[in-house]
């Protein structure tokens, strides 16, 4: 089915509000990116832009102080990606928080 010129104009009218930007890593350097970006569930372009705004407001670092290279030795052991680690790490902590709330206690923090 063609394009119809309706569709032709709203795409170029939304194209025109978009600033276009090339970047050429060398093949190994972008299959890292591309490899990265599939780990953290988002497109090249998300995973790009996220890095970026990072970088330019200063937030380069782990917002969250983790260990990443214990959490790096441990997902080696358990197989699962770095995220999904974290993910359940905090998912088990919250329930295990909960379960000293029920009995009055509470949480031992840092």
């Amino acid at each position: 089915m063609p394009t119809s010129e309706a569709q032709k104009r709203a795409v170029k009218k939304w194209d025109s509000t978009r600033d276009k930007i090339l970047i050429r890593p060398d093949k190994e350097t972008g299959a890292a990116i591309r490899a990265a970006a599939a780990e953290a569930g988002q497109s090249n372009q998300q995973y790009i832009l996220q890095a970026t705004a990072e970088r330019m407001t200063g937030g380069g670092g782990d917002p969250y102080n983790l260990d990443t290279e214990r959490i790096r030795q441990h997902t080696e052991k358990t197989g699962e990606t770095e995220p999904a680690f974290v993910n359940r790490a905090v998912r088990d902590t919250i329930d295990r928080d909960n379960q000293l709330f029920k009995m009055g206690l509470k949480p031992k923090t840092e």
